[in-house]
């Protein structure tokens, strides 16, 4: 076949070693943009914020745990007012982005049965010196009662508090919770503490600590738990390269075919509280299968990064809904937001 003559533009347009290499940098940074998984922000954040006539969250309302019960996303949502005392509200959701209904009462509080001043914690690294905080909500398979474990501020340390609620009373809004029990040693700082929806070989199975490596304890009973031993808050990198310091888990796991999905909250580089995402294996959660290359969420609104705290978002909830995921968390220790994914699409970038 006769070939046709060389243009003048052809002509010039060599390869060479030079630029060939931009070439692929930039065919890399184009793939890496394809890759990136990032949740979508919901165009109406926050979705919940403090209500200045209520004594009891006018300061802040935010870091939700979140269930999906009679097709209703549940949200039980961390809360501090003027006496700076931090207490679970309640406010629930037809389809997951708005708020229809919420409670004008605490639903949650610890009693102090001593001198107010003798309950005021001596570590807290929030605003607040009293209550309660940033629970995570879980239902075990099919069982009839929802259990809550949550931050609780004693003199002593930051403890872990459980207490549950059946299900049919959070459906009639009928605030009947067990009395809340402290599941952590009294001297050990612990937070964050998550407690997955399924048994695993028989047992119920709480995670303590993603750091350095993931921590699991296994139980016969939740209800019968004394004390369980942990050594505490560790600050390390452990399983993410992005990360400055991984601080915690997030939301309690999500079971799916591709493994655990589990959300956690990290200091990226910059120093700033971002949410990461993992995939556990489902036989063996220890071991971490898939991690995100770079936060799937970092402050980055104004909302996220102007408030009482500013640039933090943190999330101490997640569901599906309609084949979405549905991640809320706080925003600047202030608001409540929600950002969305489609699970396939989310999962199939994780993976990748």
């Amino acid at each position: 076949m006769r070939r046709g003559k060389k243009t003048s533009n052809e002509s010039k347009a060599k390869l060479t070693p030079e630029s060939y290499q931009k070439y692929f940098e930039a065919f890399e940074l184009e793939m890496e943009a394809e890759r990136k998984i990032e949740l979508k922000r919901f165009a109406a954040n926050p979705i919940l914020k403090p209500i200045p006539e209520n004594y009891w969250e006018c300061f802040e309302t935010f870091n939700a745990g979140a269930i999906v019960l009679d097709k209703k996303v549940h949200l039980f949502y961390r809360a501090v007012g003027n006496d700076w005392t931090s207490r679970i509200g309640y406010a629930s959701s037809k389809d997951g982005f708005l708020i229809d209904c919420r409670e004008k009462r605490p639903v949650l509080e610890y009693p102090c049965e001593e001198n107010i001043e003798e309950c005021k914690v001596k570590s807290s690294p929030g605003l607040n010196f009293y209550g309660i905080e940033d629970p995570r909500v879980t239902r075990v398979e099919n069982e009839e009662k929802v259990y809550l474990t949550f931050t609780t501020l004693t003199p002593t340390a930051l403890r872990i508090g459980l207490t549950s609620i059946p299900v049919k009373s959070i459906l009639k809004k009928s605030w009947d919770f067990s009395k809340i029990k402290l599941i952590s040693l009294p001297n050990v700082n612990n937070k964050n503490w998550v407690i997955f929806p399924e048994k695993i070989n028989g047992k119920y199975v709480i995670l303590t600590k993603i750091s350095p490596i993931i921590t699991l304890k296994y139980l016969d009973s939740i209800d019968k738990i004394e004390y369980i031993e942990s050594d505490g808050i560790v600050n390390g990198t452990g399983f993410v390269d992005w990360s400055k310091r991984l601080k915690g888990a997030g939301a309690p796991p999500i079971k799916t075919e591709d493994g655990w999905l589990l959300f956690f909250h990290a200091l990226n580089k910059k120093g700033l509280y971002s949410i990461g995402a993992c995939l556990l294996e489902c036989k063996d959660p220890t071991i971490v299968n898939y991690v995100s290359k770079a936060p799937v969420l970092e402050p980055k609104e104004k909302y996220e990064t102007s408030g009482i705290k500013p640039n933090i978002v943190y999330s101490c909830g997640a569901v599906i809904k309609n084949d979405l995921l549905l991640v809320y968390y706080g925003a600047s220790d202030t608001t409540l937001c929600v950002a969305y994914s489609y699970l396939d699409e989310f999962l199939s970038k994780l993976t990748s």
